[in-house]
């Protein structure tokens, strides 16, 4: 079987979290009525085969010159809205939050393990490519 790529490790551990903390966190948001921003960095037709509710589609290729749109993206919601971004396995997803604190975003964090955590521990009808 083939593995993927080794897992990147970049960000201290505020920022980030698990599949199901993130399962946990949206669904108090949005029983609160809260306002969050859910940003999948996953190349566009991933993310048309397979998403979480309420994601935006935000593909991470050309990252440095789009840092303008992804900090649009990040603050739709507003600047004290929760932030959270996912991708395949969790290294692009890294790299988003990494570029998005180095903009000044503050609450904003990565999914472990992306969307294949998700379908692993959250729930498995949920397909990855």
């Amino acid at each position: 079987m083939m593995e993927g790529p080794t897992p990147l490790h970049v960000l201290e551990p505020q920022h980030r979290i698990t599949a199901a903390e993130l399962a946990g966190r949206l669904q108090q948001l949005r029983a609160d009525g809260s306002p969050f921003v859910l940003l999948d960095v996953r190349p566009a037709v991933h993310f048309a085969a397979s998403r979480l509710q309420g994601a935006q589609s935000f593909p991470i290729e050309g990252l440095k010159w789009r840092e303008g749109e992804l900090l649009s993206a990040a603050n739709a919601a507003g600047t004290a809205a929760a932030k959270f971004v996912l991708c395949r396995r969790g290294n692009d997803s890294q790299l988003a939050v990494q570029a998005l604190l180095q903009l000044g975003v503050t609450n904003v964090v990565d999914v472990e393990g992306g969307m294949t955590a998700w379908s692993r521990d959250v729930d498995a009808t949920v397909p990855v490519l």
